[in-house]
């Protein structure tokens, strides 16, 4: 079976359900890569908003705990002044460290610099590094406060820094703070998904803080970030008044298991309903195979029974014209032969009607078109039914104003499909009506009418008026037989003239079929 072979509804459904199995896959697709931009979207939108507000948090608790230190070297200003004029005196140093715990809990260390930024204080814990002296200095030189994160052997902290002055005295009070507590902020802020960090960009991306802590508690060669993890942010802001920024970054697998999920899901949605498309498909397919090997075997079986018939059934009308005419035979005897013959000519014609069928479904019929008068070819074929037409009592007239019309048409097809269509009116037209064949141009087209007075097409045969073997025996008013083919015949001779034929009906004004042809 060739696609030729197909039938056009089902081409009609299967090109139907492609389009609908495109469609849907596209919008699958679309719907795939929407979902993923909105959940980007979303995060980034969540990233955005949680460094804005997280910064402000750190910033604020380090302007409070600026604020505590400012208060504390005011209001302790002669005890500051005497460590620093006496730093030998362990026991004030003491008191002085103990004062600091009460006031600022998160500090675990302190010192006191002079005017030129020197600590004057022993450092024996190791607490105070270079680090903190270049930022007593930095500070001292331009009032700047270089907030960071300073490494150190027994705690990795931040320093804050307040100048204090009693009477002739001034210098530096000096305090290191926990960074701990900036940790826990980053850990109760970070969203499902996100990772916040603190970094020093200042020093290409050095980090300065992660969730569990400062940089120490994660053990890595280079506290650098990585291509990778730059390629994982999603927001950053800079912390007023301090060396950090403050990142936002998803989770490694954050967007891979969300795309993996919803592909899981809709490529679930997208295999069920290609699949139930496919079945549809084959089932329809399945289907037209059998539509066709009946065909196929219902016209084998015609084009047998036509072909066998044919020769036999001539041989028959020829015997039968003999014999008419033999003087041996009665009267009586020869309407006998006139009878067998008559119904020879009814069994010829429906062979021939259904040899014409299978050769026009087939294309196998050759069109001699060329300009003809289809005034002339309507008037003609008018004459040739005359004779049918007395046969039942039935008058036929042919209806004209135009001179000639030109169309490009096979004379002997057009005939036939007039022959057809005035046949079919007189077998439905009671005695003494009229059958009216009428030509009418206008435009670039012609109309050919054919009219009967008969009582109309029963509403629910009109939907299969041009089927084959279609027939309706109501209205037939002369019992005349048929095969059903006659219609279907006109209606694709037409079509092959590149026409269309309609018609109107009713009970009370008869039948009128209108073939439309296109004109020179």
């Amino acid at each position: 079976m060739t696609f030729r072979d197909l039938s056009t509804p089902f081409k009609w459904v299967s090109i139907s359900l492609f389009l609908i199995l495109v469609s849907f896959n596209a919008l699958i697709i679309w719907f795939i890569f929407d979902q993923n931009l909105r959940f980007y979207a979303a995060h980034m939108n969540i990233a955005n908003t949680t460094v804005k507000i997280v910064s402000e948090k750190i910033n604020e608790f380090v302007e409070d705990k600026q604020y505590l230190v400012n208060i504390f070297a005011e209001d302790h200003a002669f005890e500051i002044s005497k460590l620093a004029s006496d730093p030998a005196n362990g026991d004030l140093k003491i008191s002085l460290g103990q004062k600091i715990q009460r006031a600022l809990p998160d500090s675990f260390a302190f010192t006191l610099a002079n005017a030129e930024g020197h600590p004057v204080l022993d450092d024996f814990s190791g607490n105070i590094g270079r680090i903190c002296i270049s930022d007593m200095q930095l500070f001292l030189k331009s009032d700047q406060k270089r907030i960071r994160i300073h490494p150190n052997i027994n705690l990795y902290h931040f320093d804050l820094i307040s100048p204090w002055q009693w009477e002739q005295n001034s210098g530096i009070f000096f305090v290191n703070f926990k960074a701990e507590k900036i940790a826990s902020i980053l850990q109760a802020t970070s969203p499902t998904g996100h990772e916040l960090m603190i970094v020093d960009k200042s020093r290409d991306y050095y980090i300065e803080i992660f969730e569990q802590g400062p940089r120490n508690v994660i053990i890595r060669e280079d506290y650098r970030m990585s291509i990778k993890n730059k390629n994982r942010i999603l927001a950053e802001y800079a912390i007023p008044n301090t060396q950090w920024t403050l990142l936002d970054m998803n989770e490694p697998d954050l967007f891979l298991s969300h795309d993996q999920d919803v592909y899981f899901r809709l490529g679930l949605v997208a295999t069920g309903f290609n699949l139930f498309l496919i079945a549809v498909f084959f089932v329809l397919y399945y289907l037209e195979i059998r539509r066709y090997k009946s065909e196929r075997f219902k016209e084998e079986m015609f084009s047998l029974f036509s072909h066998d018939l044919r020769s036999p059934i001539v041989s028959i009308l020829g015997g039968l014209g003999v014999l008419v005419k033999h003087e041996s035979f009665s009267e009586n005897d020869k309407k006998l032969i006139l009878l067998i013959e008559e119904n020879a000519k009814v069994l010829h014609g429906i062979v021939n009607d259904i040899l014409d069928i299978q050769k026009l479904e087939a294309n196998m019929i050759e069109y001699n078109i060329c300009p003809q008068d289809i005034r002339a070819i309507s008037k003609n074929a008018t004459k040739l039914n005359h004779a049918y037409s007395d046969k039942f009592g039935v008058n036929i007239e042919f209806v004209c104003e135009e001179d000639s019309v030109i169309v490009e048409c096979d004379e002997q097809r057009i005939t036939q499909a007039l022959t057809n269509l005035i046949t079919n009116a007189i077998k439905f037209s009671p005695e003494n009506e009229t059958v009216t064949i009428k030509v009418k141009k206008e435009n670039n087209s012609v109309h050919i009418s054919v009219h009967d007075k008969g009582p109309g097409i029963p509403e629910e045969f009109q939907p299969r008026v041009f089927d084959k073997f279609a027939q309706s025996r109501e209205g037939n008013v002369h019992s005349v037989s048929g095969t059903g083919l006659g219609l279907a015949i006109v209606k694709n001779i037409v079509l092959a003239h590149k026409g269309h034929i309609h018609f109107k009906t009713d009970p009370v004004n008869g039948t009128t079929f209108v073939i439309s042809l296109p004109t020179n």
